[in-house]
């Protein structure tokens, strides 16, 4: 419960960075390369799944349900999001993205947002966790294959210790 809440957060917590982005574009003149519209288009696409699926999860929880496998969804959509728009942002703003000034807000802002990119990917279970619960409990797929599902943790031999 606790880490389908945290999924929850994580997954609606994506901020419109529709018009950050498309201002950065502008300004290392990209808006007019075929690839980076394409790149553009994709973030955008994502943006508008993301605030819907959110939209999605907190309405069932201000219901009073417990958060569903699209908690899961979100997060592990809003975790891959901060990738590709990280990569986006640096290939946009091309070496200069390399470079970290506090004093310039795009470096600070776009810098920032990449290198803590990292902390989604683990918050609220790691991405790979975040395949396995949309595989089992989304798509009803077989579970990972668990010798020691009904052995108790204490019973469980310690790595290198048989």
């Amino acid at each position: 419960t606790t880490l389908g809440n945290e999924r929850t957060l994580i997954g609606s917590i994506a901020a419109d960075a529709w018009p950050d982005l498309v201002r950065l574009a502008r300004a290392h003149g990209a808006q007019t390369d075929p690839v980076f519209r394409q790149r553009l288009a994709a973030t955008y696409s994502r943006l508008q799944v993301m605030k819907y699926l959110g939209w999605r999860s907190l309405s069932a929880v201000t219901k009073g349900r417990a958060p569903g496998p699209e908690s899961s969804v979100g997060k592990l959509l809003y975790s891959r999001h901060l990738a590709e728009l990280g990569d986006l942002v640096m290939a946009l703003q091309g070496p200069a993205g390399m470079l970290f000034d506090a004093t310039d807000a795009d470096s600070l802002h776009f810098g920032t947002q990449f290198l803590g990119q990292w902390g989604s990917r683990i918050g609220g279970g790691t991405d790979q966790v975040q395949g396995n619960v949309i595989g089992e409990r989304v798509l009803g797929l077989p579970g990972e294959p668990r010798l020691d599902k009904d052995v108790a943790w204490r019973d469980i031999p310690a790595a290198g210790h048989s």
